[in-house]
């Protein structure tokens, strides 16, 4: 009977104070997970909503700083055909050729290195005397691009020599062309007065490959062929018009990259795509086309007085390529992460500015973001194990640790994540850190108060 009672004092002697001491821990624990849990919650439904779009630009700003290779501000302005800009015109829902010789009239004083224009400028009811205007008007220009459209023609219909003539090809490829977005004819085109004087690039293929979205980014398509013959898309034109760089100065190596002489080195993929940070549309210069309506010498005074052009919309039309698209509501059709939608006018600007930057940036995948999320959460459980003073401690270096890891991510791979939600969660720690008791406490050991 004795050896029992020894036996059962023996088994759940030492189990009462085990147990006590992992309870207040197990406490700590789940505070801390709640804490994580809400937090990460409310700060991703913020994220979708856009709200740390500014802290996120912040961030990669601050990688770029502390980057090793140089990087370039774009030098590209998005000019918006938007509802302003309608109605400041008084064009109703599209401009016409009046519209457009007026907007191009205005931009040529302030000499664009290149403008480029995104909509096909064809009409169904043509006026030979504003056609001509136009035309005169872009003759001004010192680099003109307008855009077209191919297609992927079923009926095998051949494409003529004169149109084909007017899409320069690059001669020098690398790698299995066959990959590149095909075209055989094209549906749309500039009027027959403006194309033999400009500089044609297409920006869709009707039935062939689209702008496909991933993450944070988009792929645009900087190449297509018919036959054998390869040429640049919209986008690479205005590049290669910017720095002065003909076609049979450009080397193309199918997933590797563009070279455009020694000015450029593009990155693509296999198909000739080039992958768009969309994140670069906080850094991007957009303006109404409806600033053109004022005169040059129309400025607004140093105090803010008077009506006209400000001084930065001046110097964002000056020495720059200059994109002409719509961007009203009915023109954005294109799909970004976050719900937000694009025009096909602002996805070529924010291609060009890419190119013209060299922010070769991607989003870390999903996955890979969730798992270090999970990462932080871990770490914060063994760091609540410690003294207070200890647990802060190690959670700032924590904190430490995680912005040099990102800066050594981006620098080798230009990757990079979102920093709000790891930034809430390291705020769990250390809040859990400093308010909750330690484990220490609760076997009785000293632990100092907060000061």
């Amino acid at each position: 009977m004795k050896r029992n009672s020894a036996a059962l004092c023996y088994l759940s002697g030492p189990s009462i104070p085990s147990l006590r001491s992992r309870v207040p821990f197990v406490s700590k624990a789940i505070i801390f997970l709640l804490l994580c849990g809400v937090g990460v919650f409310f700060l991703d439904r913020e994220e979708e909503r856009g709200t740390f779009a500014s802290a996120n630009q912040t961030y990669i700003d601050w990688l770029i700083g502390n980057s090793r290779e140089k990087i370039q501000e774009p030098s590209v302005t998005f000019l918006r055909i938007d509802e302003g800009a309608l109605e400041a015109y008084e064009s109703g829902t599209a401009f016409g050729p009046l519209e457009f010789a007026q907007l191009l009239h205005r931009l040529n004083e302030y000499k664009p290195k290149v403008a480029a224009i995104e909509p096909v400028l064809e009409w169904k009811e043509k006026e030979e005397l504003l056609l001509n205007a136009l035309r005169d008007t872009s003759l001004q220009c010192e680099n003109l691009l307008l855009g077209s459209v191919l297609e992927l023609d079923s009926t095998g219909a051949p494409l003529s020599d004169a149109v084909l003539s007017l899409f320069p090809a690059v001669a020098k490829v690398k790698g299995d062309p066959s990959r590149i977005p095909e075209f055989t004819g094209a549906r749309d085109l500039p009027e027959l007065q403006l194309r033999i004087t400009s500089n044609l690039g297409f920006t869709a293929i009707d039935l062939g490959d689209a702008v496909t979205a991933s993450e944070d980014s988009l792929a645009v398509p900087l190449l297509a062929r018919h036959g054998g013959k390869v040429i640049p898309a919209f986008v690479l034109r205005a590049v290669m018009l910017e720095n002065g760089i003909a076609p049979e100065d450009v080397e193309v190596e199918l997933g590797a990259s563009i070279r455009l002489g020694d000015a450029l080195t593009i990155p693509v993929d296999a198909r000739g795509y080039l992958t768009v940070f969309a994140g670069l549309r906080e850094r991007l210069p957009t303006y109404s086309a409806s600033i053109l309506i004022w005169k040059p010498d129309e400025v607004v005074g140093e105090d803010g007085s008077g009506q006209g052009m400000k001084p930065e919309e001046r110097s964002a039309l000056e020495s720059r390529v200059v994109l002409i698209g719509y961007d009203n509501e009915p023109a954005k059709r294109i799909p970004l992460k976050k719900g937000a939608l694009i025009s096909r006018a602002e996805l070529f600007a924010l291609a060009i500015a890419t190119v013209q930057s060299g922010r070769y940036i991607r989003l870390l995948p999903d996955p890979v973001q969730y798992g270090v999320w999970v990462a932080l959460v871990l770490a914060g459980l063994f760091i609540l194990r410690f003294r207070r003073k200890r647990a802060l401690g190690l959670g700032f270096l924590l904190l430490l640790l995680y912005f040099i890891a990102g800066m050594l991510l981006f620098q080798s791979a230009r990757t990079w994540m979102p920093v709000v939600i790891p930034l809430g969660l390291l705020a769990c720690l250390l809040v859990a850190a400093l308010v909750l008791p330690s484990q220490a406490a609760a076997k009785g050991k000293d632990d100092p108060a907060p000061e």
